[in-house]
Order: C-alpha cells, then structure tokens, then sequence
C-alpha cells in the first residue's frame, strides 16, 4: 500500500541572494508571508511553511490514524 503527501508553499524568486541559512534555491525563494527568504528564516520557521515541512507535517498526521495491530 503507498500513500503520496504533497505540500505546497507560494513565494517568488528574488533577483539577489539573501541569508545564509538553508540550502539549494533558499537565499532566492521569497516568502511573502514572513517578509523574506527561506536562507533568513530559521530552520523551525521554514520547516512550519516548507513544502517538505508540510508533507511532512500531512505524513505525522496519517500515522497518527493507524492503529497498532
């Protein structure tokens, strides 16, 4: 049996490159809601808005429905 979890986040793409923080597209991705980059928000705050973090946060709450046999 598989189960897919997608998630989705809006932003934009900056011309500059701003923070230091994160990895790969993080210093251009602009996030409108927090008023800047993934490279300048913390891990824990990104990880809320992500597309990862909020498959992820979709997959905790699958297994949190499972039954133990």
């Amino acid at each position: 049996e598989q189960h897919f979890f997608r998630g989705f986040c809006e932003g934009r793409i900056t011309r500059e490159l701003r923070g230091s923080g994160g990895f790969g597209y993080d210093p251009i991705f602009f996030y409108a809601d927090a008023g800047c980059t993934f490279a300048e928000m913390s891990r824990d705050a990104k990880n809320q808005v992500s597309h990862r973090g909020k498959a992820l946060q979709l997959f905790f709450a699958y297994l949190n429905t499972l039954k133990p046999e």
